[in-house]
């Protein structure tokens, strides 16, 4: 199984929450180098057709380290079978379960009981710090949920969730509310935390700790946040204004209208991204298409929502921000990717992936070192 944790406060949603409209799967982009891109196989990644038609027209897509898998894709070391090889950081100072990263720094739990919390660098061998002892474990089934604001550390347990102060290392905890449970997971900035329940309602609570209170204007099924707000896919209670929207406090702003039902959402700089799925029940194809709004938005409007891609397949896992998005295709343990601004997919890790995460320039993950209970850090090229 690949764990999910999202690098930024991203996302959160309901796959069964409707049945949007049905999409075309697509297949054929433009790469990112301005030619058209291989088709698309079921599992959402390039074929090998791509691969020898690129390998005749110039450089060997499938070995070639400064065009890995698409022209201009360069690997920090090697490139094998159309992917750059991972390159080892470090070995981890406990046994990894969650991840989340913060700039230079990573924060991990140990993968024994889940109540140890650990700082360390990205860059330096050495250096983690147990920071806090927990009061509870992150819930097993909700793995995205273990995120970083600016100044917290936060994550979703079976009853609630703990906050931990990353200067001080100071733990609050909260308990969901009757009717409030998260439905999909937490998000958070350092101004609170959030989730919608079951009947698509938001909640928040301080980051602090504290009693959640609600809010009964909007029914939603996809949430993320980051500092400049929260971000939601849904609509007024009881209208038939659905779309994509920015909360700012008590301000909302509607970003794009017209939007199929949306399952998760992620959060760049400049824009918010998500993935609707066509709503087929059968497995594996349940067709997904990932999209993008400007966080500016318009007030309103059919035309602020672009097309970044369209899988055949459904999408199990999502990463993404401005440079690139990242996923899981149906009935794979690879992670495929596209430029956030949309052309060719790519295959990113083809297995093993514990935990991803990515910051814009890479994609990071664990795995188990042999049979030492320790977890190796690793990162590929985006």
């Amino acid at each position: 199984m690949i764990a999910c944790s999202s690098a930024t406060t991203g996302g959160v949603g309901d796959r069964d929450g409707g049945s949007p409209p049905s999409s075309d799967d697509g297949g054929v982009g433009l790469a990112r180098d301005g030619q058209s891109s291989a088709p698309i196989d079921d599992s959402g990644l390039a074929t090998s057709e791509d691969a020898g038609d690129a390998a005749d027209a110039g450089p060997d897509l499938a070995t070639d380290p400064k065009n890995c898998g698409f022209t201009g894709h360069v690997c920090e070391t090697t490139c094998t079978g159309g992917y750059c090889d991972p390159v080892a950081m470090r070995v981890l100072d406990a046994s990894a379960y969650f991840l989340a990263l913060d700039g230079d720094s990573l924060y991990y739990t140990n993968g024994l009981d889940g109540k140890t919390l650990y700082e360390g660098s990205l860059s330096s061998a050495t250096g983690d710090v147990a920071i806090a002892t927990l009061p509870a474990a992150p819930q097993d089934s909700n793995i995205d949920s273990f995120l970083t604001s600016k100044s917290y550390v936060f994550f979703e347990t079976s009853t609630g969730g703990v906050t931990v102060d990353k200067a001080t290392h100071k733990v609050a905890t909260f308990t969901f509310a009757t009717n409030g449970a998260a439905f999909g997971g937490i998000v958070g900035n350092d101004a609170g935390v959030y989730w919608f329940d079951g009947s698509g309602y938001l909640w928040t609570v301080a980051m602090t700790g504290g009693t959640p209170h609600a809010s009964y204007s909007w029914t939603m099924t996809a949430l993320a946040a980051d500092e400049s707000g929260e971000y939601f896919y849904g609509g007024p209670q009881g209208g038939d204004t659905t779309g994509v929207w920015m909360l700012s406090g008590s301000t909302s702003t509607q970003l794009a209208d017209n939007v199929a039902q949306t399952w998760s959402l992620q959060i760049g700089a400049k824009n918010v991204y998500g993935v609707a799925p066509s709503g087929t029940s059968s497995a594996c194809t349940q067709a997904s298409t990932l999209w993008r709004v400007p966080k500016t938005g318009s007030s309103g409007g059919a035309g602020g929502v672009t097309t970044v891609y369209k899988s055949a397949s459904d999408i199990s896992q999502f990463l993404g921000d401005d440079t690139s998005l990242v996923w899981t295709p149906c009935g794979a343990t690879s992670l495929a990717s596209v430029a956030s601004t949309g052309g060719k997919t790519h295959v990113l890790v083809p297995a093993n992936a514990n935990a991803p995460s990515i910051d814009g320039a890479y994609l990071y993950f664990w795995q188990e070192v042999g049979e030492t209970m320790s977890a190796q850090l690793l990162r590929v090229t985006l």
